[in-house]
């Protein structure tokens, strides 16, 4: 083949300022940016994602199963064993960041390093892990004290990155705070209601917002929807523009009963009216 012939159209040079070019750089930008993005959006789902952010379906409703040694050990390692390695070496940040957003609401910064400072982290084993489903488990811990102090600890791995784990530390479940309600002549405020694997903690008051009459009230009960319920009987009436402060300690019967709402019954002449006030999620 000639010189003259391989200067025909098919074997032309494309000059780095022709219009082709400069649409492939163009492309090839556009893919890296979103290459980069797509890394970032990876990692940072990685560390932070929850599988739910529904307490109900993070712990789900399932009985509590045995794991093999092998899982044991390995979950120990990564959640545990980890955190208490953290706490003894005085580490309370990186110690904090391992517990669940919904504990980190419940417990400051400030108040939890309170808290940990005053433990002796050496004398903490875990007995047992069990698993509630596939992303939260159940470690029962000791702490060898003067007496053996038994809690649970609940664990959640994050399952885009299941070298991760989350603790919510004893007992703890889950708490509502500051909520209010109003309904006819009762206004129900919740300072808190704190939920443990076994019980649930409710302070607050009920008020009369009567503008007539005395109000009296026989129960306050907290229930999941409409099916389940744990009552209280409260026998007493409450004048005009008074409070009845609330300070009850539900003991729950079997464990992980986590409440939605908090019904009162009051007296209504010769009836009994039952008012329901379903919680907000805290924001």
């Amino acid at each position: 083949m000639s010189e003259n012939e391989n200067k025909s159209g098919l074997f032309k040079k494309v000059s780095p300022n022709s219009k082709s070019t400069k649409r492939l750089k163009k492309i090839f930008s556009f893919l890296l940016v979103a290459y980069i993005i797509a890394i970032v959006l990876l990692y940072t789902k990685n560390k932070y994602a929850h599988f739910s952010d529904n307490i109900l379906e993070k712990i789900g409703s399932g009985i509590e199963t045995n794991l093999t040694i092998e899982k044991t050990i390995r979950i120990k390692e990564l959640s545990v064993d980890k955190y208490k390695k953290y706490l003894i070496n005085h580490d309370y940040e990186s110690a904090y960041n391992m517990l669940t957003d919904e504990y980190k609401k419940y417990c400051d910064y400030e108040k939890y390093t309170a808290y940990a400072q005053a433990i002796d982290w050496s004398k903490l084993e875990v007995e047992d892990i069990n698993a509630k489903n596939d992303y939260c488990y159940v470690a029962h811990v000791i702490f060898e004290e003067d007496e053996p102090i038994r809690t649970r600890y609940l664990l959640f791995v994050n399952k885009y990155a299941p070298e991760n784990f989350f603790i919510s530390p004893d007992d703890y479940v889950y708490s509502y705070r500051d909520q209010e309600f109003k309904k006819d002549d009762i206004l129900l405020h919740i300072d808190e209601c704190v939920i443990s694997i076994n019980d649930v903690k409710l302070n607050g008051y009920i008020e009369n917002i009567s503008w007539f009459s005395d109000i009296t009230i026989n129960e306050v009960n907290i229930g999941l929807g409409d099916s389940m319920e744990v009552n209280n009987e409260l026998k007493s009436t409450i004048k005009k523009g008074e409070k009845l402060p609330l300070s009850i300690e539900y003991a729950i019967k079997s464990d992980f009963f986590i409440p939605d709402n908090v019904s009162i019954k009051k007296e209504d002449g010769d009836k009994t009216v039952e008012y329901s006030f379903y919680f907000k999620e805290n924001k």
